[in-house]
């Protein structure tokens, strides 16, 4: 029996991370102007606006099919509502140049004839309501942490027949608990707690891109490319997180949920990364930090279990979220044919910075959490430093904007 402990932790962005909080940004409260997204409050927004543009933008809401006719009024007077935005969040150039194209135009027309708009539908990222800043919820890094220990647990054998049917049953059995004596579930001892930015710097940045299907053989059937809005937090931003992971004794100690955790998500990342259909499509300079980190510096944090790989969010993927030996995921067959059961999928889902989405993808959801003790402080920093110099010019982007930001609303205030 272990006795309690609390570790701190870092976490780093190895790819962009998304994680899902049902919120999305109203296609009538943001204007995208140069590439920025710009958040806007309605209350600010309304105090902005004279007695006439008041009146037009409540006639606008009025009508039958508001949506578009509200994009271009606010589309219109970016000139005046960018200063007053309380976010600002990169848009990926492709994405933007959409927005310049379709925001308040018909796309189409539907079959009552009335005009159909993009709206932009862009999922954000979970987000502190106080401050639009990203974090990451515990619950998120719990769940990854207990697939990889299942997993661990597990060893490759396949369910028993009942544990088909009631895959409950199956985590019972691993985890050595009773039906319905949830008080006994070993993975009560651990808590995560929500990782924040940490007060010293500012929030990590976040970029909207097109989250794309990519097909794991030319031959395989699946879904066609449809192209999605995500908000995501950036890719290789050091300690962009921070948080705590407690374990109130039982016998799973924090050397065990490295090692299991590397021992399922590592081969993952790896695989990813020298697939034969994805690896030309791969950013070919964020493919070689990654690779050579797993080589070297990340590689030594593991085999002295200073820290460990997960994968979170959305799109990580149905391998990411499902036990060695017990992976049966569900594929659509032809139409008219049943749908067959495999260990493997037939797609993945990228981050895209551009519609074609052919070149410098990545994939979704790398994180390395970081408990490094002082003795292999030195090998921690080696790999933060190369991870920082891999993101300085698009972390000097960000501070610009939030300055900017700042300027702006000092200016509307005394303004």
């Amino acid at each position: 029996m272990s006795s309690a402990s609390t570790r701190a932790v870092a976490i780093t962005t190895l790819s962009p991370v998304h994680v899902g909080c049902d919120e999305v940004f109203e296609p009538t409260n943001f204007v995208i102007d140069q590439g920025i997204l710009h958040l806007l409050d309605p209350g600010v927004v309304s105090a902005a606006l004279d007695e006439k543009e008041k009146t037009q933008l409540i006639r606008l809401a009025d009508e039958r099919d508001p949506i578009g006719p509200i994009q271009q009024f606010f589309k219109a007077r970016r000139t005046k509502l960018v200063p007053l935005a309380v976010q600002c969040v990169d848009v990926a150039p492709d994405i933007a140049h959409e927005y310049e194209e379709k925001a308040g135009q018909p796309q189409q027309r539907g079959g009552d004839g009335r005009p159909v708009y993009n709206i932009f539908p862009m999922a954000r990222t979970a987000f502190n309501p106080l401050d639009g800043a990203p974090y990451l919820p515990g619950s998120s890094l719990k769940g990854s942490i207990r697939t990889a220990w299942l997993s661990h647990l597990n060893q490759g054998s396949p369910p028993q027949e009942d544990e088909k049917r009631h895959p409950g049953k199956l985590q019972q059995r691993l985890l050595g608990y009773a039906p319905g004596k949830f008080e006994n579930d070993p993975f009560r001892h651990i808590g995560i707690a929500d990782a924040h930015p940490s007060p010293a710097h500012a929030p990590p940045p976040t970029r909207i891109i097109y989250a794309v299907s990519k097909k794991k053989r030319p031959s395989e059937r699946g879904s066609p490319e449809l192209k999605v809005y995500l908000e995501t937090v950036r890719e290789t931003i050091a300690d962009a997180f921070i948080g705590e992971l407690r374990i109130a004794g039982g016998h799973i100690t924090w050397a065990k949920l490295c090692d299991a955790c590397n021992a399922f998500y590592r081969p993952q990342l790896e695989a990813e990364l020298d697939h034969e259909q994805f690896r030309p499509l791969l950013a070919g300079e964020w493919r070689g930090l990654i690779s050579r980190l797993l080589s070297n510096e990340l590689g030594e944090l593991m085999a002295a279990r200073q820290g460990f790989l997960l994968r979170v969010g959305k799109h990580s993927g149905a391998e990411s979220v499902t036990l060695n030996g017990v992976r049966s995921i569900k594929i659509l067959g032809e139409r008219g044919q049943p749908p067959s059961f495999r260990p493997t999928t037939t797609e993945k889902r990228f981050a895209s910075t551009t519609r074609k989405a052919d070149q410098n993808l990545l994939p979704f959801g790398w994180i390395w959490v970081n408990g490094c003790d002082d003795a292999h402080q030195h090998i921690s920093i080696a790999a933060l430093d190369q991870l920082l110099r891999f993101s300085q010019t698009l972390r000097e982007a960000h501070s610009d904007r939030r300055a900017a930001g700042v300027r702006g609303h000092t200016h509307t205030a005394l303004a």
